[in-house]
């Protein structure tokens, strides 16, 4: 017997993009036809003779006859499903077909009205034939695929006949306008339209404004905006369950919607007349995922009043200030590094790739890019412009103690007010002084040294180089052994409680036999357990991290320690000589050794500033998040007192506004109540989203120089090292919990989230970052290896593959392969 799978049954995600995502969407009570799939292993039970592509499309139709009992047990098939006797549509579904990267749109063949067993069989082989068709083929070659991984599925569905059909795109893709769908449809079936064979009507929808803001129609095909709005309300329901946007093909017949297709929409264009970059910004955690709206403007607030101003102030802001410095798109935030760079290229001497390798840029130049050239005009702007960087830098250091002092005393100021007994009119008044003063008051001040650690960075590599003309020190040995940093903190104190712990039986016995989950379950309930006494003064000092920093949806360690308390178990693993402190201060004696090299009295007075301001904007950062976490708190609080009033439903929904606009909550504004929900709408749309790191206003048609090997990959170096080792693949902190000891981990970014993860690896590799992220910091004070902004690693590399990484060059060579 053949296997035909009911869409009701299919459990794998092995048939084919398309079925895959008809079955799954029927199964979660979308209105889909009813189908099933004669899969790919039934099909190529049949022997096809091995022969050119050209060739095959003949044999099996001169050999169709192999293929009769499979198509006649499938018809009997339809016939037992189907219990009314219906019109059938036999649709071919590849494996590669209509994923995250390749769609295949329109290039496989789909059969309609098919109403008798001869007509079934000639759509059945028509089908079969389709995946030798010219276009896939053509399209394999050109997106580096072997046609044969191509694995057919044939899909037999009842079929609708249709009064309109059409596509739904529930993004703009043209704009990347995440508010704007585009509606295309026609009178009757919809194949025409998907073959590009007819011109379609269409509609463009602001689904956010609940109107129609473009309408095209051809040969009175007329589509009622009713019916309009009940795709566009379908579309997002199909696009919140994905949470990516998707290519939506329907139909309508007396009135009824029903969905023929749902595939992610592969290609979409960003409308933008500047360039966008969200380099440092994963690393602080802002762009690490998707943000909400409440988020996204404390952020966008303190980057558009301090960027233009600080470059202002040093000489190096561009000609015209920009309207936007902040952006988003699908949720995601960036900044516009048009603007940027059209100031720092006054800098003389200023070198393009240096810049852009220091923060994780994306090249779009073959060698160096710009290179500012030294002139009369471009001396007589330098001098100026390095001494008020200089300026900058001096005053940064010089008030440094006091500055932090004052941030110290905002953030206090707003834990000791009782934010909980407040009126609902102080609790507004001092919610409004808590974001438009104390808050920009933290972040402006980590936001200038940023600056100025970017801006001297590359001052410094400068002087380094001419003072460097034998090579003999190495830049990444400067930089490392940074003693105190603030995020390492935490770390060292949860060791130092291991140590007490693994000296104490009950103690021990305890912690290792109960999971992270259990004892933090006990420690919110307040049960007494061995050491809690020790564990409560750790979470009292640092519980202001979390998970995931910068995401004011989630909870800090006080309120869930979990993640806390599974690096401490794991540290209850290791020995004394494995100590984390240990290695830090290892790496201390490897630059200090570096740095008795330096035999120029000025780079050595460069070098320890240059320290100690990477030093001082971890103490920054530290503070931003402290912040972060008081406005978490309060506006918990805020959230709550909406639940309990019956405004809002739940109390994170108080971040899925602007702060600016909590104030209408409490007054039951009902259009801010829409904003809401449709903000709520947006955020679930798009949390499988994965951004581009740059988007740029116009295409860029150049070449990079690559290394030739094909078994290796470039990246940037961050923390100098070579090591061997296992990959594992972590996309997610989740991912990271379930990692074992002595891996080089791969993963997108790293924010200060990951920073207790680096006691288990071996050695770092992300897509994104520069030798001054995260990442590479981190990396640097435990001695791994990091090779830093790896196009695509995640998915080039499988966990288990064992690579030579080199942290001093950047090269990643691929030694043992999984796939092999």
């Amino acid at each position: 017997m053949n296997t035909f799978l009911p869409f009701s049954e299919i459990t794998e995600k092995i048939y084919g993009g398309k079925a895959n995502n008809l079955a799954i969407l029927y199964q979660n009570g979308f209105n889909v036809p009813n189908g099933f799939v004669i899969t790919s292993n039934t099909l190529e039970s049949i022997k096809i003779k091995e022969t050119e592509y050209t060739e095959i499309k003949k044999w099996v139709t001169n050999n169709q006859s192999l293929f009769d009992t499979i198509i006649q047990e499938a018809w009997l098939f339809s016939k037992k499903l189907f219990v009314k006797n219906t019109t059938l549509a036999i649709r071919s579904s590849v494996n590669l077909e209509d994923g995250n990267k390749h769609s295949f749109a329109g290039q496989f063949t789909s059969v309609l009205e098919i109403q008798n067993y001869d007509t079934f069989k000639k759509a059945f082989i028509t089908c079969l034939l389709s995946k030798y068709n010219a276009e896939p083929i053509a399209y394999c070659k050109s997106n580096a695929i072997n046609p044969e991984d191509l694995k057919l599925n044939i899909i037999v569905q009842e079929m609708v006949q249709a009064d309109f059909s059409g596509v739904c795109f529930s993004v703009n893709p043209i704009t990347g306008n995440e508010k704007e769908m585009l509606i295309d449809f026609v009178d009757g079936l919809g194949e025409q339209l998907v073959q590009g064979q007819i011109t379609p009507s269409s509609y463009k929808v602001n689904w956010f404004e609940d109107k129609i803001i473009e309408k095209k129609i051809e040969k009175n095909m007329l589509l009622s905006e009713e019916l309009a709005f009940s795709i566009v309300e379908q579309s997002l329901q199909i696009q919140q369950f994905y949470g990516l946007a998707q290519d939506i093909e329907w139909a309508i017949k007396e009135g009824v919607l029903y969905i023929l297709q749902a595939r992610p929409l592969t290609t979409i264009q960003f409308e933008t007349k500047y360039d966008w970059t969200n380099a440092d910004l994963k690393d602080g955690g802002i762009s690490s995922e998707i943000t909400t709206p409440f988020m996204y403007k404390l952020y966008e607030t303190a980057f558009e009043t301090t960027m233009y101003p600080y470059l202002k102030s040093v000489k190096i802001h561009p000609p015209n200030n920009p309207d936007k410095w902040f952006t988003q798109f699908m949720l995601f935030s960036y900044w516009n590094i048009s603007a940027t760079k059209e100031g720092v290229k006054k800098i003389p001497g200023f070198i393009e790739k240096d810049f852009d390798e220091d923060l994780g840029i994306e090249a779009r130049y073959n060698g160096k890019g710009h290179i500012t050239k030294i002139s009369l005009k471009s001396i007589i702007e330098g001098v100026q412009i390095l001494f008020s960087i200089n300026k900058a830098i001096k005053n940064t250091i010089k008030n440094a103690k006091e500055s932090l002092q004052i941030l110290d005393n905002s953030i206090l100021k707003n834990k000791n007010i009782n934010w909980a007994t407040l009126s609902d009119a102080a609790f507004i008044s001092n919610a409004k002084t808590l974001i438009t003063e104390d808050y920009l008051k933290v972040e402006g001040a980590y936001f200038e040294v940023i600056y100025n650690n970017s801006n001297y960075t590359t001052l410094f590599k400068e002087l380094l180089t001419k003072k460097n003309k034998k090579g003999t020190l190495h830049y990444l040995k400067l930089i490392t052994g940074l003693q105190n940093l603030t995020h390492l903190q935490p770390s060292f104190a949860i060791w130092r409680l291991s140590r007490v712990i693994r000296k104490n039986e009950e103690a021990f016995d305890f912690y290792i036999k109960k999971t992270s989950a259990q004892i933090g379950k006990l420690f919110l309930s307040k049960e007494d357990f061995p050491l809690r006494d020790e564990l409560v003064a750790i979470i009292t000092k640092y519980g202001f991290h979390s998970e995931k920093e910068l995401n004011i949806l989630t909870p800090n360690w006080r309120e869930n320690p979990t993640q806390l308390l599974g690096t401490l178990k794991n540290f209850l693993t290791k020995e004394d000589n494995e100590s984390i402190i240990d290695q830090n201060k290892k790496q201390k004696i490897v630059f200090e050794e570096e740095y008795q090299k330096i035999k120029s009295k000025k780079l050595r007075k460069e070098v320890l500033k240059h320290r100690y301001l990477l030093w001082l904007r971890e103490e920054y950062r530290d503070r931003s998040t402290q912040m972060y976490d008081v406005i978490r708190n309060v506006y918990v609080i805020a959230g709550k007192r909406l639940v309990d009033r019956g405004v809002l439903k739940d109390v994170s929904d108080v971040f899925f506004v602007h702060p600016n606009a909590v104030e209408n909550l409490f007054n039951k504004d009902p259009k801010q109540l829409d904003v809401l929900k449709k903000n709520k709408i947006i955020y679930s749309s798009f949390r499988n989203f994965v951004p581009p790191n740059e988007i740029w206003s116009t295409q860029w048609e150049g070449k990079q120089n690559n290394i030739e090997s094909t078994d290796a990959l470039k990246g940037i170096a961050c923390s100098y090292g070579i090591i061997e080792a296992e990959v594992f693949i972590a996309k997610t902190t989740k991912d990271a919990d379930t990692m074992p000891e002595g891996k080089i981990l791969v993963t997108q970014f790293t924010d200060p989230a990951w920073t207790v993860y680096f006691s288990k690896i071996k050695g770092l590799i992300t897509e994104t970052g520069g030798i001054l992220s995260h990442g590479a910091i981190i990396s640097r004070e435990y001695g791994i290896p990091a090779v830093l902004g790896v196009s695509n690693s995640t998915n080039k590399l499988k966990t288990g593959d064992m690579v030579r990484l080199n942290g001093s060059n950047g090269i990643i060579e691929i030694i043992n392969s999984t796939n092999n």
